[in-house]
């Protein structure tokens, strides 16, 4: 439900980034915005004694969410990337997938529960044409650099314990070659990683045959992805 909708925000490589109505207007003093506030519960008051319904718990719960972080400068201060050096940042790239990367780290820090991070574009992945070169050159690289610099930040940081880093797609790709010299949508086999949360490193879980087509030995389910995400965490 609405509780678990995800934040948006824009694309953090670019030129003076900044995540908007984070903060106020210079022209809008703190003590203005609490007064504002207190005469809006005056009217709601008089409002609600005529329409009461149960939505209103869910509304004050969005409203005091979104005065909590209007007025808190922690909110402000996660998404303020200028905070890290530029050694950091080049570590993780200094494009939408590294920076996306970082931004992730930086509300894990300060308390985030679930975040996404992005950074590719909407398709990028979805190699109908040219998949070998697409990958090698321009897919593969960024997440390879951004994915593991952000195991080894989380981890020098000590969040790594506490924090479980999925990286997956929603599907494989045929392991035949369409005349495009692409790669079609592909549900039988595929793969993924995990990192951190009590995760074991260095091993890998099930395999496929020898094309690349379906599982071949142990059959690792997505109902066995999501115990395992459970189980880690708690």
């Amino acid at each position: 439900g609405g509780d678990y909708d995800p934040m948006c925000i824009p694309d953090p490589s670019r030129p003076n980034f900044e995540v908007t109505d984070l903060s106020l207007p210079k022209s809008v003093s703190q003590a203005a915005v609490e007064s504002r506030s207190a005469f809006l519960n005056v009217v709601d008051h008089q409002y609600r004694a005529l329409n009461e319904t149960a939505d209103h718990a869910n509304v004050d719960s969005f409203t005091a969410q979104a005065w909590k972080m209007l007025l808190t400068p922690a909110v402000r201060d996660a998404f303020d990337l200028s905070k890290e050096s530029d050694k950091i940042k080049e570590k993780y790239g200094k494009d939408a997938i590294g920076q996306s990367a970082l931004l992730a780290r930086r509300l894990v820090e300060a308390g985030s529960r679930f975040v996404t991070a992005a950074g590719f574009h909407a398709n990028s992945w979805d190699t109908h044409s040219d998949n070998d070169k697409t990958h090698r050159d321009r897919l593969t690289p960024p997440l390879d650099r951004t994915l593991t610099a952000l195991i080894d930040d989380l981890d020098e940081r000590g969040l790594l314990a506490t924090t479980l880093v999925v990286a997956m797609g929603e599907f494989g790709r045929t392991p035949i070659i369409n005349p495009n010299l692409g790669r079609d949508h592909w549900p039988n086999c595929w793969s993924m990683a995990l990192a951190g949360a009590g995760i074991k490193t260095g091993q890998v879980v099930g395999s496929s045959d020898e094309k690349g087509a379906n599982p071949a030995g142990r059959i690792v389910s997505m109902g066995d992805l999501y115990a395992t995400i459970y189980k880690a965490l708690g």
